[in-house]
C-alpha cells in the first residue's frame, strides 16, 4: 500500500532544489565528458586563481581539476541526504554552494584579477 493511504505523504521536492540539482549534475557531466575539449580553456584560469604553475598532470583526475566535477556531485549527494532528513534549508544551501563558488571564481578571474591578483 502507498503512504498516502495511511495519511502520510512524502513532501514534494521544491522546484528550486530540482533546478539546482540538475545544474550541478549537468556541470559535472560536461566537465567529465568534455574535458578533452574544455581543458585548454579551463586550465589557465584555474591555475591563475590558485596562483600556481602548470601542473605535471593536467588530467581531469589531477587536484585542482577534480574539484570541477567532484564538488557538484558531492553537493547532489548532500542534497539527497538532507532531503532524507527533511531539511529543506540545508538542501537549498548545499545545492547552491557549487554554483556560488563557480560564479565567484569566474568573477574574481575576469573582473578583479588584474587589480588584486
Amino acid at each position: 500500500m502507498s503512504d498516502v493511504a495511511f495519511g502520510r505523504s512524502r513532501p514534494r521536492t521544491p522546484t528550486f532544489i530540482k533546478l539546482m540539482t540538475m545544474v550541478n549534475l549537468a556541470f559535472a557531466l560536461v566537465m567529465l565528458l568534455g574535458w578533452r575539449y574544455l581543458a585548454p580553456y579551463v586550465e589557465e584560469p584555474v591555475l591563475r586563481i590558485l596562483g600556481s604553475d602548470v601542473p605535471q598532470d593536467s588530467s581531469i583526475w589531477a587536484y585542482p581539476f577534480v574539484m570541477l566535477w567532484c564538488l557538484p556531485l558531492s553537493a547532489v549527494a548532500g542534497v539527497v541526504i538532507a532531503r532524507s532528513f527533511e531539511s529543506e534549508k540545508l538542501a537549498k544551501i548545499l545545492s547552491l554552494y557549487p554554483v556560488i563558488l563557480t560564479v565567484c571564481s569566474c568573477a574574481w578571474l575576469y573582473l578583479l584579477a588584474d587589480q588584486y591578483g
